[in-house]
C-alpha cells in the first residue's frame, strides 16, 4: 500500500515486479520494480545490449511485459495506450 501526503506524493511512474523475455526465450528482465514521484529525474544508464530501449518500449506500452505491470498515474500501461511515446536520439 502507498501512503500518500505532502511528504510523500503519489508515484507518477510505478513498474511493478515486471519481467519480460523475447520469443526466442532471450530473458532480459525479472522482477523489476521502480517508482518514480513527481519531479524525480530517472535516467536509463548502462553499456549497449544490457535493455535500455526494452525498458523504454515496455514504458511506453511499445511492449506488454511478460509478468508484472506498468502503471502512469495509477493507469495501467498497455499497447493500445495513444497518449505515450518517445523520441529517437538520432
Amino acid at each position: 500500500m502507498e501512503i500518500v501526503t505532502p511528504f510523500h506524493p503519489p508515484a507518477v511512474l510505478s513498474v511493478d515486479g515486471i519481467g519480460f523475455t523475447y520469443k526466442n526465450g532471450r530473458e532480459v528482465f525479472r522482477n523489476f520494480s521502480l517508482t518514480v514521484k513527481k519531479r524525480e529525474f530517472v535516467a536509463l544508464l548502462g553499456p549497449s545490449g544490457c535493455g535500455k530501449s526494452t525498458m523504454l518500449n515496455l514504458l511506453s506500452g511499445f511492449l506488454k511485459p511478460t509478468a508484472g505491470r506498468v502503471c502512469i498515474n495509477g493507469q495501467p500501461v498497455f499497447p493500445e495506450m495513444q497518449a505515450l511515446g518517445y523520441v529517437f536520439q538520432t
